[in-house]
């Protein structure tokens, strides 16, 4: 575990272009064997291009439009690479004239066994950024520890990408409606 501190940020204009990275935004990428994620490749680029699942790109357009509207949203979520687990929490909050800021502050990092990490050929799974429960395809979504044993996930070292659950995705829609966005 390790203290929170700031990760990297990123800002975006009123048309949701990125306009702008830190300076910890390529060294995190080089880190992440994210070189496509590398500035020169993000800036001047439109957000939605880099969320593959149309379910997160609705809730970021409602968070960014409530934001907008003046409200700070701060949220953690779940992003492992193949050798850690990791938890972060991202504050986005409204800039002038419609530009919005997104920082992303890491909450704890810890290492995986060698075993772990994800083998390519094997059948991919979601697995929940907000609540962190796994679905494959369109199976019901289930609690890590017996998604761990349904699917061999440790065996098989299935590739896990991210996603939200209908369950945290509503949540977050209702929150978002009523101002109450806050998933500490």
């Amino acid at each position: 575990m390790r203290e929170k501190t700031l990760q990297n940020f990123y800002t975006i204009d009123p048309t949701d272009v990125i306009v702008s990275v830190d300076k910890n935004w390529d060294l995190f990428a080089a880190a992440n064997d994210g070189e496509g994620a590398s500035s020169k490749r993000v800036i001047n680029e439109s957000l939605w291009r880099f969320i593959a699942s149309e379910t997160v790109t609705h809730l970021y357009k409602n968070m960014i439009a409530r934001v907008r509207g003046g409200a700070t949203l701060r949220f953690s979520f779940r992003c492992d690479s193949p050798d850690q687990t990791r938890f972060f929490e991202m504050v986005i909050s409204p800039l002038t004239d419609g530009f919005v800021k997104f920082e992303t502050f890491s909450r704890s990092f810890d290492s995986r066994d060698e075993h772990e990490s994800p083998d390519q050929t094997v059948k991919p799974l979601i697995t929940c950024s907000w609540c962190g429960r796994v679905a494959a395809g369109d199976d019901k979504w289930q609690n890590v520890e017996d998604a761990i044993e349904r699917f061999d996930i440790f065996e098989k070292g299935h590739v896990l990408s991210h996603g939200i659950c209908t369950d945290c995705y509503e949540l977050a829609l209702m929150q978002i409606d009523s101002n109450t966005y806050d998933t500490k």
